[in-house]
């Protein structure tokens, strides 16, 4: 099993060198570029990125909000063109994994669902997608959401300090957010002891953690420690 530890970004690690993601880099071995949500940056600064970290550090990208919030993955040209955007910075940076946001406003209608799936299935890209399909309140991911998922070898993005993936996979991705509204800015050792019994259950081959939330580096750092100093897979996360 492979394990990547790392946060929802570089623009506010805490370091007193002017290059923020090189210094994060040498602390982390993978980060999720939630910038490109906002913004598509200029190929030209996505190089620069590859260039200023390891060659063994992993990016994940989170698709640009065109296509998942505007155009809410229908299959139309504009939401092609963003997908071949992000498969190119995909490219460039060397990353495994396009991460896609859905907003909880989306009605999963068999006519939503019918779309969402010729998107899909119209896609020609090098990363492997990883869906979060965000749901109003608590609720779990719509069974026949996840049926699609399994369907065409998505893999479904979940929080694994408070759930586990509805399926079984061979990667598993997951954003962790500290739980301010219970009053939590950081994981305690419980919420680490559960996070890492959720990912031996998975049976995944290779795991992502993308910590975010206002103490993202503390909450990745923590739990990168704890994993090397008291789990058995410690010695296969990558460095």
């Amino acid at each position: 099993m492979k394990v990547f530890i790392g946060a929802g970004g570089w623009a506010y690690y805490p370091t007193d060198q002017e290059d923020k993601l090189r210094s994060y880099a040498r602390r982390f071995n993978f980060v999720e570029v939630n910038s490109t949500f906002y913004q598509i940056p200029r190929l030209s600064t996505v190089r620069s990125w590859r260039r200023r970290v390891p060659r063994d550090f992993t990016f994940a990208v989170k698709c640009h909000h065109s296509a998942t919030h505007v155009n809410e993955l229908k299959p139309i040209e504009d939401t092609f063109s963003t997908f071949r955007r992000m498969n190119e910075i995909c490219h460039l940076l060397k990353s495994d994994i396009l991460v896609v946001q859905t907003p909880s406003r989306i009605n999963y209608n068999d006519k939503k669902i019918s779309d969402i799936k010729n998107t899909f299935n119209s896609l020609s890209l090098k990363p492997k997608l990883a869906w979060e399909t965000r749901t109003q309140g608590d609720n779990p991911i719509p069974r026949k959401i996840s049926d699609l998922m399994a369907e065409l070898d998505i893999t479904p993005i979940v929080d694994l300090s408070k759930e586990t993936p509805p399926q079984k996979t061979t990667t598993l991705y997951s954003r962790l957010f500290s739980r301010v509204d219970q009053g939590k800015l950081e994981y305690d050792e419980e919420d680490v002891e559960n996070i890492t019994r959720r990912i031996r259950e998975s049976g995944a081959n290779t795991v992502y953690l993308a910590f975010h939330g206002i103490r993202m580096y503390n909450d990745a750092s923590n739990f990168q420690e704890f994993y090397e100093d008291k789990d058995p897979w410690s010695s296969k996360v990558p460095r």
